[in-house]
């Protein structure tokens, strides 16, 4: 198992010394590496083709890839953090050639993103994704919008339509964080694609398909947040710019019991209902 478990890593709250965070997983991939038994997945450990990276990649839509991690130290949430690589032409909600989609779900119930992506450069210009909301919203938000890297990885592709000659990058980096309400001692990550032509039929991911690079599993207790910090994170959910909201967001589920118990009172914030409603409602078991 390449993964590694960390029992030595911890953050400790005053004098009383209980543990608040504690890193208990970390994974980044090495040029040799095998996936662990902790990864049930058909994608290989590679090397980008710029030399900068190795990551597990290569996965399409022929099957999901987990991570399952057991025996977690007693905690109230659990946070993840995952590199997520796009390489090749995702056509996101293309009316012509999509939609592109990534799931990322909890246990198979919790869904933490559903989603589309695009990597515009390989569509020229031309996409738009819903991303950083989920598929119930408005999937009106320009190609790479909350990315951290444009062509890190040195996936590249040739533009004949135009003169002179365009080679472009096709690959995109997206650092996703999600925390959540979680108590088990075990847990369940799991991805899945769903490439398809606006036909219904599956697109050829010969040339399409995505990686997972370097990620980091911790779990916490049940924070007491400072009154000041709460309303900077309440200020940036209600941002126009969605990426600022969907940060404070995940943030924000760090603290749950107040989240839960602040439900209500965010949402007359707003006339409008915000795309952050239906995951609290799931995560924190909230009706409307």
């Amino acid at each position: 198992m390449r993964g590694k478990y960390f029992g030595c890593l911890l953050l400790w709250c005053g004098l009383a010394g209980s543990v608040l965070a504690q890193e208990v997983y970390q994974i980044d991939w090495k040029e040799g590496d095998t996936p662990g038994a902790e990864w049930s997945t058909t994608g290989k450990v590679m090397n980008s083709p710029n030399g900068s990276r190795t990551f597990l990649g290569g996965i399409t839509d022929e099957t999901s890839t987990s991570l399952s991690l057991e025996n977690l130290p007693e905690h109230k949430v659990l946070t993840l953090e995952v590199e997520l690589f796009l390489v090749g032409s995702w056509d996101s909600s293309n009316k012509r050639w999509g939609p592109d989609k990534l799931n990322i779900s909890l246990e198979d119930q919790f869904v933490l993103l559903n989603t589309t992506f695009s990597n515009c450069l390989s569509n020229d210009w031309t996409g738009s994704q819903h991303y950083p909301e989920d598929l119930t919203g408005t999937g009106n938000y320009n190609c790479f919008t909350g990315i951290s890297y444009i062509g890190e990885l040195g996936y590249r592709q040739t533009w004949a339509r135009y003169q002179p000659v365009q080679n472009v990058p096709i690959d995109s980096t997206y650092k996703l964080k999600f925390s959540v309400p979680h108590t088990a001692e075990t847990f369940t990550l799991t991805f899945q694609s769903d490439a398809n032509e606006q036909d219904g039929d599956p697109d050829d991911q010969t040339h399409q398909w995505y990686g997972i690079g370097k990620v980091t599993v911790s779990t916490h207790n049940e924070e007491t947040v400072d009154e000041k910090k709460w309303a900077d994170l309440r200020g940036k959910l209600f941002n126009p710019f969605i990426p600022i909201s969907n940060h404070a967001f995940w943030e924000m589920m760090r603290y749950p019991s107040r989240f839960r118990s602040d439900f209500e009172l965010l949402k007359t914030f707003s006339p409008e209902r915000k795309w952050w409603y239906s995951r609290a409602e799931q995560l924190l078991r909230i009706q409307e």
